[in-house]
């Protein structure tokens, strides 16, 4: 609805710009039609107008925030290890909390750790700002994080959020996400596989909802899942900071402008010599 309004008020501010050069022109050069000063001043009415439009787009275009993992939490009560002495095959423990620091409308986050072979051991936790999954060699194991019953969440932000922004503080080995947005009609939309670099510093990787597969609906959604999958590695240590969605910089709008201007400036030329 903003930017319907951002919009409305650009072209009626087009329209007043339009008619003040149109009446300076007939005070100044009263009988005299110079081309250029007329399209001096309709370039000046374009910019400015897209200049307003594009700002307006940019102060309203937030990130959606699902968990800075501020608010700390185990895979169980007082306990960070899973199997640690002798591990049986398919042992899950897991816990439930609810979190702070979000947009999504009082959520529960539910923190999985999932053994299913090996000797190793597997450390899953939500402290000091991060989701951590520590797997030891010799372990076969995946994790989890949830978010759900908030009711229904606009991952869209009305269409300014492009993609879910996923920020990986580090990774020794490399592994890979599964995320699944299931809406409320129990549609879902999934990205499988997403494999994950080693990195040793935070880095943010951009999921884009248009490479998510399903039927959900973006605007919809009721749950948040997200795996970490160390089934298909000896090792693996993974924390991850932020998740959050992502919408377009600033840089980007403003280009866009430019390219409004640009377009609407060759339309005229191509109109006057017409």
């Amino acid at each position: 609805m903003t930017r319907v309004l951002n919009l409305a008020l650009c072209l009626l501010y087009t329209k007043r710009i339009m008619k003040l050069h149109q009446r300076r022109f007939e005070t100044i050069y009263s009988g005299i039609t110079t081309k250029e000063v007329f399209m001096n001043g309709f370039k000046k009415a374009v910019l400015t107008a897209t200049a307003v439009f594009v700002l307006g787009l940019a102060a309203n275009a937030q990130a959606f925030l699902i968990d800075d993992f501020s608010t700390d939490q185990r895979a169980f009560p007082n306990e960070v290890v899973a199997n640690s002495t002798t591990p049986s095959a398919s042992d899950t423990i897991g816990g439930v909390g609810t979190i702070a620091n979000t947009d999504l409308l009082n959520p529960d986050r539910t923190i999985s750790a999932n053994y299913t072979a090996g000797t190793g051991h597997l450390a899953v936790s939500v402290e000091s700002g991060m989701y951590t999954h520590a797997q030891n060699p010799g372990t076969n194991a995946w994790s989890s994080v949830e978010w759900s019953n908030f009711g229904s969440a606009d991952l869209s932000d009305a269409g300014s959020s492009i993609a879910l922004e996923v920020v990986v503080n580090f990774s020794d080995l490399g592994g890979e996400l599964d995320i699944i947005l299931t809406d409320g009609a129990a549609n879902t939309l999934s990205l499988l596989n997403y494999a994950i670099p080693a990195v040793g510093s935070p880095t943010t990787f951009l999921l884009g909802f248009g490479g998510f597969a399903g039927t959900g609906i973006i605007s919809d959604i009721e749950n948040i899942y997200i795996e970490i999958d160390g089934r298909n590695t000896t090792a693996l240590d993974v924390q991850i900071d932020l998740v959050n969605t992502a919408v377009p910089e600033p840089t980007s709008l403003l280009l866009f402008g430019s390219g409004l201007v640009g377009l609407g400036y060759l339309a005229r030329r191509k109109h006057q010599k017409a």
